[in-house]
Parts: C-alpha cells; sequence; structure tokens
C-alpha cells in the first residue's frame, strides 16, 4: 500500500447503537448518543410507587448522572458503563425474566468492575457502593 491509502484509512471504534464509527468526531457523538439512548430507556420505566422510596428509574437515573459526570472514567469506560446501565433499564420492563436478571447479574459485575480501581473518595466508587446493591435488591438477586 502507499502512504496515501494509509493515510485515508478510517479506524473504528465500538460498536454503539449498532453503528461502527470512525475515530474523531465520533467520541463525542458516541457519548452523547449513548447517553441519549440511556436516558430514553430509564424514561420508559414506571416511577416508585412510593414517593418516600427510591425505585429501579430513580436509582438508574442517579447512577447515569454520576457515570456521567464522573472525571475519573475515560471515554471508553464511561460508554462501557453506560451501556451496562442501559442493560438494567432493558431489564427493569421484566425484572422477574431469568435472562434478564442473568443480564443484570453481568452488567452489574462489569460496574463493580470499572469502579473497583477508582479511590474510595471517587464520587463514582461512593454512589456506586450505595446504588448498586439497591438496583440488585430490585431484581431480587
Amino acid at each position: 500500500m502507499n502512504e496515501n491509502t494509509d493515510q485515508n484509512r478510517s479506524f473504528v471504534v465500538g460498536n454503539v447503537g449498532g453503528d461502527f464509527k470512525p475515530i474523531g468526531s465520533a467520541m463525542i457523538s458516541d457519548k452523547v448518543q449513548i447517553s441519549g439512548i440511556v436516558a430514553e430507556s430509564i424514561n420508559q420505566l414506571p416511577d416508585s410507587p412510593d414517593a418516600t422510596k427510591l425505585g429501579i428509574k430513580e436509582l438508574l437515573s442517579q447512577l447515569t448522572e454520576v457515570i456521567s459526570t464522573s472525571p475519573e472514567l475515560n471515554d471508553v469506560d464511561r460508554t462501557e458503563a453506560l451501556e451496562q446501565v442501559k442493560t438494567i433499564a432493558e431489564a427493569g420492563k421484566n425484572p422477574n425474566d431469568g435472562a434478564m436478571k442473568k443480564n443484570v447479574r453481568t452488567a452489574v459485575k462489569i460496574l463493580q468492575g470499572t469502579v473497583s480501581g477508582l479511590p474510595d473518595v471517587a464520587k463514582l466508587a461512593e454512589a456506586s457502593s450505595k446504588l448498586l446493591p439497591l438496583i440488585t435488591k430490585f431484581f431480587g438477586l
């Protein structure tokens, strides 16, 4: 191959929303895209039936906010974490389904792994230690 051909090649980053994106401007648009997809999935969940307690919708909204604003996460880890929140939100539509529970269990493990390397004072690590047990309790895990 000649140099011009090599310079014109596009490399791809992860599969977000079913579309492979070229490196560069895609990183910013992917972040916005995944945040919107996660918010849409969460908004489809019912509000907590008890106004004095947080339901799955409220828990996932809080977790999404912390992930989205955490300075400790790089863009790749942030996108992966948000994808896991989306998985949990999708399962929240049918929390008693066995396959969905398995997906939640996997998503929670991935989220725990993502935050395990963060200092305990990190906002995300602190929020995850409080929110993830409540989320797993919702699914009876």
